[in-house]
């Protein structure tokens, strides 16, 4: 604000101030979600994510992978077990690489917290 000339004289009001971070941020956030919905459909092909409120989802088919892959073992292996198994399996093992250990980990305590659960 302070470079701009016509800007200056609002330096010195706070709630000037404040009022214009504001509408800088909601137009940058309005540029952000804009852009975001400009992607193309091929990025979900690639990836395995979607984005939605902050939180990376699974996809279906992935979930169902790793549910039918577990659904023998009455109690939760270890993590080492757990990648030792994706490491096996050629199918756990592209979605190991793809999605990386620890989230793997994570999916598959959810996995048995929701089998636990029923």
């Amino acid at each position: 604000m302070k470079s701009e000339i016509a800007m200056r004289k609002f330096v010195v009001d706070a709630s000037k101030v404040k009022e214009v971070a504001d509408f800088v941020r909601y137009q940058t956030q309005t540029v952000k979600q804009t852009a975001l919905k400009e992607l193309p459909d091929a990025t979900e092909e690639r990836t395995s994510l979607t984005v939605s409120s902050g939180r990376r989802e699974w996809q279906k088919n992935d979930v169902e992978v790793i549910k039918n892959f577990f659904a023998s073992y009455v109690t939760m292996p270890s993590k080492k077990e757990v990648l030792s198994l994706f490491r096996q399996d050629d199918v756990l093992k592209f979605l190991l690489e793809r999605e990386g250990a620890q989230r793997c980990y994570e999916k598959v305590k959810n996995v048995f917290r929701t089998k636990a659960a029923k």
